[in-house]
């Protein structure tokens, strides 16, 4: 494989603006690392970031979910370089790569009918499987030279408290194929608007986990490196009524759930699965009439807690975040004012207790 020279500044003096609308990041303006990225096929080029994005996920301890998405992300480039010129990406030369990159921006909003959020995910997932390969090779990451796309239009991101009760509501009367279905669809939602846990949480929970009486739930593996930081949460009375009989309906269905995951799928026993989730999601969407998405649960519940007048620091434990730290360390929370706190989140809603 022949080493190329590092191109210089007037070199890409003329590929500060993309077609797509990329720009390059202004530190790379001046100079770029030494090796270039060249492989010899497009095999080769695969080969190289899957083993790199498993020895990162070993020695940093992503998680499955990360590793899938940067995967995806991966063959969908692949796709894009086999239908159009694999060379020019794996032949060294900068310029070419970016001007790659640009044509695949343009591919994915025009061929494909990506999303303007989605293609910057994907730009991200390259991007951070550049720099894998950067470390691992000492080879010049092209994404990184690279501004991400923009967003686009802001997507909603938050419920109304008026929404959230609507959703509640319509999950509670809706006809439902059985009533263990119904309290499991709550007890899903409920997890994520009453309590902040985000879709993996709720998937990740096992029966033991999750205490109604007790007023709390142990989340073992939360969002973050090395299996991620366990916490608490707490559950307000609602959340309480919602998780006690769905509890009862999964003891009571048929077959029998032995199975030690806490959501279980709709007819036999098996625990629920992403595609689960995502299905439902779809499903109330339509119902409700506005979109809904287990992260704008966890973005409303944040917004409720502000609403009712929970202190940030007692919502930042509770969210699972670590970006006031320095805060909680001279200002510390002690766990009984946690679930003083969450008993203030409470909606306007029905729910089917009583008809249990």
């Amino acid at each position: 494989m022949t080493r190329r020279a590092r191109p210089t500044a007037r070199q890409l003096a003329g590929l500060t603006t993309m077609p797509a609308g990329l720009e390059l990041r202004p530190i790379y303006r001046s100079a770029v690392p030494r090796r270039p990225l060249q492989f010899r096929t497009l095999d080769a080029f695969l080969a190289a970031a899957g083993e790199a994005l498993v020895r990162d996920a070993q020695a940093r301890g992503l998680s499955a979910l990360t590793l899938r998405w940067w995967e995806q992300s991966l063959h969908v480039f692949a796709l894009f370089l086999q239908e159009s010129n694999a060379a020019a990406f794996l032949s060294g030369e900068v310029e070419a790569q970016l001007r790659v990159i640009d044509d695949w921006i343009l591919w994915l909003r025009t061929e494909r009918k990506v999303s303007h959020t989605t293609v910057r995910t994907y730009f991200g997932a390259l991007t951070a499987i550049g720099q894998r390969l950067e470390r691992a090779h000492g080879m010049v990451n092209p994404f990184g030279l690279l501004m991400p796309p923009p967003r686009g239009r802001p997507r909603l991101t938050v419920l109304t408290r008026e929404q959230a009760e609507t959703l509640v509501n319509t999950i509670t009367h809706y006809r439902w194929r059985s009533l263990l279905v119904r309290s499991r669809n709550l007890a899903v939602v409920g997890l994520m608007l009453y309590a902040g846990l985000r879709r993996s949480e709720v998937l990740g929970l096992k029966t033991g986990d999750v205490r109604p009486a007790e007023g709390f739930a142990v989340i073992r593996h939360g969002k973050g490196t090395a299996g991620g930081k366990p916490r608490t949460a707490y559950l307000p009375p609602q959340l309480r009524e919602i998780i006690g009989l769905y509890l009862r309906e999964r003891d009571a269905a048929k077959p029998r759930r032995t199975h030690p995951e806490l959501i279980t799928t709709a007819g036999e026993n098996h625990p629920a699965s992403i595609t689960t989730i995502t299905r439902l999601f779809r499903r109330l969407s339509v119902l409700v009439g506005f979109h809904v998405s287990p992260h704008m649960l966890r973005h409303t519940y944040a917004t409720l807690l502000r609403q009712c007048g929970v202190a940030d620091r007692v919502s930042m434990d509770l969210m699972g975040h670590e970006s006031l730290a320095m805060l909680t360390r001279y200002s510390h929370v002690f766990a009984p004012e946690y679930e003083v706190e969450t008993r203030k989140l409470r909606l306007d809603v029905d729910l089917p207790i009583d008809r249990a």
